[in-house]
């Protein structure tokens, strides 16, 4: 007795066909061999390997450099003579800026040496710092708080690295106001500007203006618009405005700084 070389039974030795699986004895069999999944998938996986190692590698290589060329800071030239035609860069915070030029922790110290003197209350702090392509800077700080339901403050200070200009501006905003008295300022408020602008005179000039003005108010105080009614001296102003039944006033202070937060000139 054999074995059928397909199924394995056992078959007598002249049979031509396998009784049991039906092979055909005379032509021979050949195993069928498996191909695993490794052999077909193998060279598909090794491309895919191969072009995402790729990928990540450019990647790799295009982080580094980004994060090498802001890691390094720049140098700020001296101000060229030429007006500004563009801007290189913009901040609007002060470790961005600092972060960026050697140069810039001067102005940053000098920023912030000055923002002691806002000790008074706890304010709400933005800048804007512009560096133009002849490396004039132009710097605005703005800050504000409300000190009670019906006050509020704000300060704004603008100047630039070459020293052509060095403005601020003081903003005193009181609302929820019902009779003409209340318009004008008292002496606490006024003590309010004082601490930021020792000099007040232009503000009581204007106050003393609007007082001469109450026959006026009366008459136009159902009709106060967008633009109110006030008094202007320069870029000051103080001026009244209605808003649903009751009245508010605003009043700006605006001046030349006698000092430039950074004092040195480049």
């Amino acid at each position: 007795m054999k074995k059928c070389p397909r199924c394995g039974k056992e078959i007598n030795g002249g049979e031509k066909y396998c009784p049991h699986c039906g092979l055909d004895l005379d032509s021979g069999y050949k195993p069928e061999h498996k191909h695993s999944k490794l052999r077909l998938y193998g060279p598909w996986i090794l491309i895919f390997i191969g072009l995402f190692g790729m990928m990540f590698y450019q990647a790799f290589n295009v982080t580094s450099s980004i994060i090498s060329s802001t890691s390094e800071m720049s140098s700020l030239q001296d101000v060229s003579d030429d007006s500004a035609t563009y801007i290189l860069a913009s901040y609007d915070t002060l470790a961005d800026f600092q972060n960026a030029y050697n140069e810039a922790s001067s102005y940053v110290s000098d920023i912030m040496s000055c923002e002691e003197t806002l000790s008074d209350y706890t304010f709400d702090k933005s800048y804007s710092i512009i560096v133009y392509d002849n490396y004039n800077i132009a710097f605005e700080l703005n800050y504000s708080v409300t000190i009670n339901d019906n006050l509020t403050l704000k300060i704004n200070r603008s100047y630039d690295r070459a020293h052509t200009y060095n403005d601020e501006t003081i903003t005193l905003k009181k609302t929820g106001l019902s009779s003409f008295e209340e318009l004008l300022l008292t002496e606490d408020e006024l003590t309010i500007i004082q601490n930021y602008h020792s000099d007040t005179t232009t503000v009581e000039t204007m106050m003393s203006q609007i007082q001469t003005r109450e026959e006026e108010f009366e008459s136009k105080k159902e009709t106060l618009g967008h633009y109110g009614m006030g008094e202007y001296e320069d870029s000051s102003s103080y001026v009244i405005h209605r808003q649903d039944t009751s009245y508010y006033i605003v009043v700006k202070d605006s001046f030349t700084a006698d000092e430039y937060i950074s004092k040195e000139i480049y």
